[in-house]
């Protein structure tokens, strides 16, 4: 599948020496926008009561500068500005498509802004914003490191970073019969093995966060599982992950697309039941910058 990066221009980019930037393999597809608006709107719905406690926490001003790295149509931007009323917002993302339904989204608002731009060469000044926040985005490209990177770079001394980065080997099924750990071991993750991405990188971001002297670093789970979350809220989100996987997995996995589609209906056919029980375990990941 076709790779592209996209970045903004800034004095800096326009050196001869061109910035390595982070590649999203899967951003053809994470263009369409009757596959990813959906998903987008269905996974907010289930995790953001969740995590919405985890954000009251963090110690910003009354007036903060944020941003959102990777922020699609702008779902999480509007809960930001909610959450914060006198905050001023930049969103950021590799697609216009996705950033145009995000402008209109909050066309009302004179204090968010959005960017075209790649999460590896951020358009800020070093430390000069209270709060970065990146979601669903570590697992999808090929660099995390680079972007890990330039978010602590514009982060203020004391500015904390906010992280949801999926990991694929955190789902689980009650049932053992179709193995459904195969729909991600063999499929999900192999899939992007094989596209230099890391569908389990949730579970490495804290150490990596670590290894660059950030303090505070925090895990959290949000429990996103049929307990929790309505099954119909659920099978939408795994129903679009299986349209989803129609094309870029099966184009990427040795699983046959057959057995894929197979196993994906089942897992669905799991949360049909009312005696079955489906767990989705989202990483969230919180760290401040050092003083």
């Amino acid at each position: 599948m076709r790779t592209q990066a996209v970045h903004v221009a800034s004095p800096e980019s326009e050196s001869p020496a061109r910035p390595v930037l982070a590649e999203c393999p899967q951003l053809e597809a994470l263009t369409v926008e009757s596959l990813i608006v959906p998903v987008l709107q269905a996974q907010l719905e289930a995790i953001w009561p969740q995590e919405v406690d985890l954000l009251r926490r963090y110690a910003l001003p009354a007036a903060p500068a944020l941003l959102d790295v990777g922020c699609g149509t702008g779902e999480f931007v509007a809960r930001l500005a909610a959450l914060w009323p006198e905050a001023r917002i930049t969103g950021l993302d590799l697609a216009p498509t996705l950033l145009d339904i995000a402008r209109r989204r909050t066309a009302s608002s004179e204090r968010i802004t959005y960017l075209e731009g790649n999460g590896a060469h951020l358009p800020f000044e070093d430390g000069s914003l209270d709060g970065v926040f990146c979601r669903h985005v570590l697992h999808a490209v090929n660099r995390p490191e680079l972007i890990l990177d330039e978010m602590i770079r514009v982060l203020k001394p004391g500015g904390v970073l906010h992280l949801l980065a999926e990991d694929y080997g955190m789902i689980y099924s009650s049932r053992g019969d179709p193995d459904l750990d195969r729909l991600w071991r063999e499929g999900w993750i192999a899939a992007g093995e094989n596209s230099g991405i890391d569908l389990r990188i949730g579970r490495k971001v804290p150490a990596m966060l670590l290894h660059r002297r950030m303090r505070e670093v925090r895990m959290s789970f949000a429990q996103v599982d049929s307990l929790r979350v309505s099954r119909g809220t659920l099978s939408g989100i795994f129903q679009h992950w299986k349209a989803f996987a129609n094309d870029w997995v099966a184009k990427n996995a040795s699983l046959p697309a057959r057995e894929l589609n197979t196993l994906h209906e089942d897992l669905l056919a799991t949360l049909d039941d009312p005696n079955e029980h489906v767990l989705w375990m989202v990483p969230l990941i919180s760290a401040v910058k050092p003083v």
